[in-house]
């Protein structure tokens, strides 16, 4: 089980208000190994309304060989997996303009590795979390390894089976400030058969610490879905195309997309913030209710001393007249005024 001092509920992403589940947003190679392409990707991601932006570091000498092949073929790919990687690396330099300028933006960075170079290379940095991505998270030497970096942990789980997941809870959390778990299932994309949004309350019943969904279907309902089913965290890929050659095009939301996501988490939150008492909201609708209420009313033109019968009266929007359940009350009372056709009778009309 984890250690008192991890936080159990919101992951240190916040844009301010507690009870927003926070949106990350994972550019992976969507850039392409081009920094002003990154720096786009910040610009967009912010204006999009996520929390965080998340980026990877690879150091194709430190994680990959000549044996390495890609998840996915592409007719236009024509590098090998390494040369791929060495192209996508992030220089300490690099991070620290991406970071600068995504805190500019008011947005959160977090960096996922893949080797001990990495590991180092983000501590080194300022970025505000650490990635472990799902194939890291079934290495122990890897974890072993991340428990030097003083960062917040997010921690991936789409290959893990429950008992490594228990491992990595364990090892991690001890004397952490922050560690969250993200249900995923590593496929491209992934199916909605296999989001697994039960999975967030196993692991918050199991393990007291955030949880949410890492999102790889390229649809908003996953991600929708863990929002209302009460997530800590949802990270999404992002594309500024689905047209894109990328890796993980058609796994991602475009900005657009992303878009729609921040605003239906901000309108969730201000929707289960705000409970409603129905006699509260009653007595605060009395002027709505009169306009779609209902009061007695005449059909046709009736005389003084003319006694109501069943067949004068109907029921008429408004309400403010005489209440229909006064309808038997009225039966047989003579009028004391003329009372025009498809008008409300009122208290008035009859004779006192």
């Amino acid at each position: 089980m984890t250690d008192s001092n991890v936080s159990a509920g919101k992951y240190e992403l916040s844009s301010g208000n507690g009870q927003l589940p926070e949106i990350v947003v994972e550019v992976g190679q969507a850039h392409e190994g081009s920094e002003s392409f990154a720096h786009a990707h910040v610009d967009e991601v912010a204006n999009a309304g996520a929390d965080a932006i998340k980026f990877q570091l690879h150091i194709a000498a430190a994680e990959s060989s000549t044996s390495d092949i890609f998840r996915a073929e592409s007719r236009f790919r024509r590098e090998s997996r390494y040369e791929y990687w060495k192209r996508n690396e992030l220089s300490l330099e690099t991070m620290q303009d991406l970071i600068t300028h995504a805190k500019e933006r008011s947005l959160k960075v977090g960096f996922s590795t893949f080797s001990l170079e990495g590991l180092n290379r983000v501590q080194e940095s300022s970025a505000d979390f650490l990635k472990i991505g799902s194939g890291e998270a079934i290495q122990m030497w890897f974890l072993e390894a991340a428990k030097i970096v003083d960062l917040p942990i997010v921690l991936s789980t789409g290959l893990s089976t429950l008992r490594e997941v228990r491992a990595g809870v364990e090892l991690l959390a001890p004397g952490r400030e922050s560690l969250t778990l993200l249900q995923c299932t590593t496929r491209y994309p992934s199916r909605l058969e296999d989001v697994g949004l039960n999975v967030l309350t196993e692991f918050r019943e199991l393990f007291g610490v955030g949880v949410g969904l890492s999102d790889h279907s390229g649809t908003l309902s996953p991600a929708l879905s863990a929002i209302a089913s009460g997530a800590d965290m949802v990270e999404v890929h992002g594309t500024f195309t689905k047209k894109a050659q990328g890796l993980d095009s058609e796994a991602s939301l475009t900005l657009d997309e992303i878009s729609l996501l921040c605003q239906f988490r901000d309108e969730w939150s201000t929707i289960v913030s705000h409970p409603v008492d129905k006699d509260f909201m009653a007595e605060n609708l009395l002027p709505m209710r009169e306009v779609f209420g209902r009061s007695l009313a005449v059909r046709e033109n009736l005389d003084p001393g003319h006694e109501i019968c069943t067949g004068d009266l109907y029921f008429a929007k408004p309400g403010g007249g005489l209440h229909p359940n006064m309808m038997h009350s009225v039966l047989g009372k003579p009028l004391a005024k003329r009372v025009s056709a498809n008008s409300l009778l009122k208290e008035e009309d009859f004779s006192q």
